[in-house]
């Protein structure tokens, strides 16, 4: 992630989860993804802490 302060503040995520296969993934904010990878820039896009909980169907 990279921030910047000025004039305001504001991140931008550079994550590409374009090369990555779909692997179905549950995620701690209760939604599913179609990989990992998408969970990490969810993660940085909202900036909280968001974690792969379980493979496809959150088991």
């Amino acid at each position: 992630m990279i921030c910047c302060f000025t004039p305001s503040p504001r991140c931008i995520c550079n994550i590409d989860c374009s090369g990555h296969n779909e692997n179905p993934v549950c995620a701690t904010d209760g939604n599913s993804y179609n990989n990992p990878c998408l969970v990490r820039e969810a993660s940085c896009m909202k900036q909280e802490q968001i974690d792969v909980n379980g493979q496809k169907n959150g088991v």
